[in-house]
């Protein structure tokens, strides 16, 4: 028998720490996840500032709103079935090929000769973007070892949160001196290195899976694509409703009542499907029953939702009552940015000792909506140190509770089911999003006709809003300008109350958490448990491993690899 120095090593088993990635390897793919976070939030935002002069190329803004939808609607509608594409084939192999399909987006629509060239473009993006996000937190989990992965996490989340607020910044700034093609050039470099970084690293897997050519021939009934015919376009008619209901049509329009009508018929009957498919559902309903997910994922959908009215709203008062630009008032929401970053980190370096996830979510959540509060006595005279003292308590109660709900998720759920699980968080986050943003638009618009109505009865509310905020001084006399501007602050600030109720809601979802103390051992993985002791109990029918340590030494071992 040979000695063991003369055995060929084998992989390391899914979920044992041999698996991890060293620190150098697990930097770099850090990075490129973070990376990739980052470009599917700037994207999703640059052309904000770009729009003006994309409809003035093509000569029509009949297509103006599918400029943003088209993008987000592809990205939720294909969630569930990303996680299945990461459950069969290999983690590496579909992310880059998200990142293929993201670039090619991006491509379309630098070259785009059309309006609906560009559109299709952007649903081209937004299908690979829905692989990015979701696919980043399940690498990360599977290549960083328990203890830096919470903080990794965090960090990860604050940077790709970062690169959303930047993104009207920096659309802003090469549509000015580029041109606005150069707005979708701009995603290829940093796409083709994230790319790159991946060929070349090992990507741990979380658990056993077939070969590919196994996996296609009964890959269309395994992916579930009745339960995906019902749940896509379910959510694109609900989305829909809520992008155009009280803007492009009243809500009380046929259109709007049949696509909340047919969007929540179909949602009906995917559900029955999925109960009905049960574990080979396109989301089984084991997943979402469980407590850490349902609250999680109703967690994330509210703070998310709050933040997509504060980054929307918060800078229309800036420019509108303090008379900021727009390059400015993105700046001015530096101190959120800042303090949401360092407070990802702060929670990710303490989390770990103190690992109770409810507390940090609900330290979080009463900040933020003490901040948010705050906020809604903004007024014509407010401080600047006021306005920046109470955002850095949105900031930092935002950074504790953002990253909570992804990090429960990967510590509770087992490997076959933390990519679907993943998926629906990021599908419940683009759609709080979306909600959050229609309640806040209508409720601006109703408290704006309101105040215009009690303060300025002599001025024509419908000319206030098709004017838009920065150009009032033009059609208002000295006069009326004071009372127009305290006006159109109480409707803007009445949005921030939206925020403070989205957190205190949060609050109470927090509970459901999970009260278990997340420590340093490595996840359930495949029916069996790792701690840190020794391998995890298997149940996969696979065996245990046949040489190597199974002490402590062995739990503390970390390989890196290449691809």
């Amino acid at each position: 028998m040979e000695s063991s120095e003369h055995q060929e090593p084998s992989a390391p088993r899914p979920g044992d720490p041999g698996q991890f990635l060293s620190p150098l390897p697990l930097s770099l793919l850090f990075l490129a996840t973070s990376l990739t976070g980052s470009l599917v939030m700037m994207y999703a935002l640059i052309i904000a500032t770009a729009i003006p002069s994309i409809t003035s190329a093509y000569g029509t803004i009949e297509d103006l709103d599918w400029y943003s939808t088209a993008y987000l609607f592809a990205t939720c509608a294909v969630q569930p079935l990303v996680a299945k594409l990461y459950d069969f084939f290999r983690l590496k192999d579909v992310y880059v090929g998200s990142i293929i399909l993201f670039e090619i987006g991006n491509l379309i629509c630098a070259l785009a000769p059309t309006s609906a060239t560009f559109i299709g473009g952007r649903a081209v993006a937004g299908l690979g973007a829905a692989g990015l996000f979701t696919g980043g937190l399940v690498i990360l989990t599977a290549a960083s070892p328990p203890k830096v992965r919470p903080m990794l996490i965090g960090m990860g989340m604050g940077l790709t949160i970062v690169g959303g607020v930047v993104g009207p910044l920096v659309g802003g700034a090469i549509t000015e001196h580029l041109g606005w093609r150069w707005c979708m050039w701009i995603f290829l470099p940093p796409g083709a290195v994230s790319a790159a970084v991946f060929l070349l690293i090992r990507v741990p897997e979380q658990r056993k899976k077939l070969p590919a050519r196994a996996v296609l021939p009964t890959l269309h009934t395994s992916l579930d694509l009745i339960g995906f015919g019902l749940f896509a376009p379910s959510a694109v008619m609900l989305l829909l409703a809520l992008s155009w209901g009280g803007g492009r049509h009243a809500w009380g329009t046929p259109i709007i009542i049949g696509l909340l009508c047919g969007g929540s018929l179909l949602a009906l009957v995917f559900c029955a499907w999925a109960w009905y498919r049960n574990e080979k559902a396109l989301i089984p309903p084991n997943v979402i029953r469980k407590t850490v997910v349902y609250c999680g994922c109703a967690v994330a959908f509210l703070q998310v939702g709050a933040f997509a009215t504060l980054g929307d709203y918060l800078p229309l008062w800036f420019q509108s009552v303090l008379g900021a630009s727009p390059t400015n008032s993105g700046l001015m929401l530096l101190p959120t940015m800042i303090t949401q970053l360092l407070a990802t980190i702060f929670c990710g370096l303490l989390f770990n000792k103190f690992g109770y996830a409810p507390a940090w979510a609900q330290t979080g959540n009463i900040l933020s909506a003490i901040g948010s509060g705050l906020l809604t006595t903004f007024n014509p005279s407010t401080s600047q140190a006021e306005w920046i003292g109470y955002q850095i308590l949105v900031g930092i109660g935002r950074g504790f509770v953002i990253q909570i709900p992804p990090i429960v998720l990967q510590n509770h759920l087992p490997g076959e089911e933390l990519a679907t699980g993943t998926a629906l968080l990021v599908f419940f986050q683009y759609f709080g999003s979306a909600v959050f943003l229609c309640i806040s638009k209508t409720t601006f618009l109703n408290s704006l006709y309101g105040a215009l109505a009690t303060g300025s009865p002599g001025v024509d509310p419908q000319s206030v809003v098709s004017t838009g905020a920065t150009e009032l001084a033009s059609i208002l006399t000295p006069e009326q300008y004071p009372a127009v501007i305290r006006a159109y602050s109480d409707a803007l600030v009445t949005t921030f109350w939206l925020s403070a109720a989205a957190s205190i809601t949060a609050f109470f979802f927090s509970f459901g958490l999970g009260w278990k103390k997340v420590t340093l051992q490595t996840k359930k993985l495949m029916g069996g448990e790792k701690d840190s002791n020794g391998p995890a109990s298997d149940t996969s029918g696979t065996g245990p491993a046949k040489h190597g340590n199974t002490g402590s030494n062995s739990t503390e071992r970390v390989k890196s690899g290449t691809a």
